[in-house]
């Protein structure tokens, strides 16, 4: 039975990390929608938040999404704001079955506070506010997050596991 497997949750939460040895162990594909989005686009993330804004990213984030839930045998790691646009936490658990690397916003500070430039929505921020810019991300995104049919602690996180909560679920 084809199957899409979306990996979501915050930025720094590892997403693209598990979604490739995911997929490597079930001889699937893998497709990082950011760097999907790149390639098509012929222009880094930063860059076109910075050219066209975040409304004008999200639609374009939203049209190729469409395009790669038309695949088979995928496992799609998403950027860490995509289900919270349009219907795509919907159409993401219409089309397959969403996994939500749940992390606390400690965590995820202490991951991303030296890779801050690659990422729009916090370059600007001292590391000082880091966490708590997180903690209110984390609070407003939950509601979407959330709707994953798996949610899995991020922090440890082994493929052994996630690959036991998928074969239970199915």
């Amino acid at each position: 039975m084809p199957m899409l497997i979306y990996i979501i949750g915050m930025m720094g939460s590892g997403k693209t990390k598990i979604g490739k040895k995911l997929a490597k162990q079930l001889s699937y594909q893998f497709i990082d929608v950011d760097s999907y989005i790149e390639a098509k686009e012929q222009k880094t993330i930063a860059e076109l938040f910075a050219d066209k804004g975040e409304e004008s990213f999200r639609i374009l984030e939203h049209n190729h999404l469409l395009s790669i839930s038309l695949s088979e045998d995928t496992v799609i790691s998403t950027g860490g704001g995509l289900p919270c646009y349009y219907d795509h936490m919907q159409l993401m658990n219409n089309t397959g079955v969403c996994v939500y690397l749940k992390a606390s916003a400690a965590f995820l500070s202490s991951r991303l506070e030296n890779g801050k430039a690659s990422r729009p929505l916090i370059t600007h921020l001292e590391n000082d506010k880091l966490e708590l810019f997180l903690s209110d991300m984390l609070e407003k995104r939950s509601q979407y997050y959330d709707q994953a049919r798996i949610l899995i602690d991020a922090k440890d996180l082994k493929i052994s596991d996630l690959k036991d909560r998928l074969s239970n679920l199915l």
